[in-house]
């Protein structure tokens, strides 16, 4: 059998693909930080003091939670999609792929070529203070190492497995679809989708320093996601929950 020839990435296109790459990411990532915050504090307040409770408006609460996790659902697809084959070389059908994921943007990440251009890019962060060179060249490299290490560590798992292929189902084969078992089975639950939410910020924080120069702390931001978000659900559930009597 021809073995099959292999189409290389030039290593400026690499770096193209990687700087476009972590913004279309991080503008993702930051939608499923705040889906996942409101679906969060949505659900903490349906399963905490309004559990059990029944109320005029519960059926509408149920379908914009429903609407949120479906949304972080798709979103979540997005980060982690992983091109098909199609009969193709994997590195060549990845060097191809148009897709912006986590799981190609670390590929690029693990290569030495990608990860010498960028610890020498990152040396000229702050052209004006030449001294800082050095320092900004190693907090590069923990960087890329600390993204590589997240998402390896989601591979690592079980469980971090399982969500991601339950996740890929369903997008195939419920949304685009309904194949009646797949619809019953391939459903992920909340804490399989704030697993990956989790996983993607590690990976895109990091990702972030080393391609862009950037930091941002994103646990901070999604600490300040979740006060927002209790504050619109506490007192609008207890509200829905307050009014007993059906409108006319």
């Amino acid at each position: 059998m021809k073995k099959k020839q292999i189409v290389r990435l030039p290593i400026a296109d690499a770096l193209l693909r990687l700087d476009q790459m972590i913004e279309l990411i991080r503008r993702d990532v930051q939608i499923a930080a705040g889906v996942e915050a409101a679906l969060e504090a949505a659900n903490e307040q349906a399963t905490g003091d309004l559990r059990g409770v029944q109320f005029y408006g519960a059926d509408c609460y149920n379908a914009v939670a429903q609407s949120m996790a479906l949304q972080l659902a798709l979103t979540l697809a997005k980060l982690f999609e992983i091109p098909s084959l199609r009969g193709e070389a994997k590195s060549t059908r990845f060097n191809r792929s148009d897709v912006a994921s986590i799981p190609l943007m670390v590929r690029l990440l693990r290569q030495k070529r990608c990860r010498a251009r960028l610890v020498k890019r990152a040396r000229g962060w702050i052209p004006q203070m030449p001294a800082l060179a050095d320092t900004n060249a190693r907090a590069c490299e923990r960087a890329i190492d600390r993204a590589i290490a997240a998402y390896a560590q989601l591979r690592r798992r079980h469980s971090g497995r399982h969500a991601v292929r339950k996740l890929r189902t369903f997008r195939d084969k419920v949304l685009a679809h309904t194949l009646l078992i797949v619809a019953l089975e391939a459903a992920p639950t909340y804490n399989e989708l704030f697993e990956l939410a989790r996983v993607a910020r590690k990976v895109v924080e990091h990702a972030r320093l080393a391609i862009a120069g950037v930091h941002i702390d994103l646990a901070d931001e999604m600490e300040g996601l979740q006060e927002v978000s209790r504050a619109f659900w506490r007192p609008a559930m207890a509200a829905a929950a307050g009014a007993k009597a059906r409108p006319d």
